[in-house]
């Protein structure tokens, strides 16, 4: 089978080696063990990046198609509102990418059977190249923190807003059977046991301090996991998500200035 893994070479949060540690930690590893399968396999990353890499000692023996981030930085940067395309499905343009031409030539004629695309604001981009192809999104799950295995995702839909279980109308519409029911809670209750063992913190010692607790996973600010899943926000940063959540959960609360005070600071 012929798997090519996707880096986006696009310039993240303005560090050129913002997947350094994806391709030391994960990518490396998937790849050498998908290579010992016997599939034929490549990464598709920008140059630097690469090199990098490799001052590392990474990606010995991994057939790699390296990409002038500053050609694909500087054709992203004539497209307004490049991610907000990219990413959202219903976004509508009439003209191709220059990317996409760009991206055809570098792979050549023989489409791969799969693309991995990691954490990516151009999967769809990569779909509309590759229309035979299954473009599978990867990212860490829950479970990828020591004391547990690293364990990934793949969706063949999405991630973020875009993933398989956003885009269900309702989980409480499938009807489960009373064994999968069990297997499923008996699941929950061993995940909730596993972290209450292996937190840092005991969530139950601010309970005794606070009236309410909430516990909120928060993202980078002015990354797309927060810019492009957040539409009803006009600022996208972690203080106004938190705000936000707030005031839904409790709006009496949150109005009383004091702390919206604290929250602005």
């Amino acid at each position: 089978m012929r798997i090519m893994y996707f880096l986006d070479p696009k310039l993240e949060l303005d560090n050129i080696n913002f997947r350094l540690g994806t391709i030391r930690n994960h990518i490396e590893h998937e790849l050498k063990s998908l290579i010992k399968e016997g599939n034929e396999v490549f990464l598709l990353l920008g140059m630097n990046l690469y090199q990098n890499a490799r001052l590392e000692g990474l990606l010995d023996n991994i057939k790699c198609i390296r990409i002038n981030e500053r050609i694909y930085n500087e054709m992203i940067e004539k497209k307004a509102n490049y991610e907000s395309l990219a990413f959202n499905k219903t976004a509508v343009y009439k003209e191709k990418f220059e990317i996409e031409k760009y991206l055809r030539r570098k792979v050549g004629k023989v489409s791969p059977d799969i693309i991995v695309a990691y954490e990516s604001v151009s999967s769809n981009i990569l779909r509309k190249v590759f229309p035979n192809t299954l473009v599978l999104e990867s990212m860490l799950s829950g479970f990828s923190r020591s004391p547990y295995p690293e364990m990934s995702i793949y969706d063949p839909v999405g991630i973020y807003k875009n993933s398989i279980f956003s885009n269900i109308v309702s989980i409480n519409d499938y009807n489960f059977s009373i064994n999968n029911e069990n297997l499923i809670c008996e699941i929950k209750e061993k995940v909730k046991s596993s972290f209450s063992e292996n937190c840092s913190y005991s969530i139950e010692k601010y309970k005794n301090v606070f009236k309410r607790v909430i516990l909120l996973p928060l993202q980078i600010d002015n990354y797309f996991a927060v810019s492009e899943n957040l539409d009803d926000l006009e600022k996208k940063d972690n203080c106004s998500i938190i705000k936000h959540v707030l005031s839904i959960l409790h709006p009496d609360d949150c109005s009383r200035q004091g702390k919206a005070t604290i929250l602005n600071r």
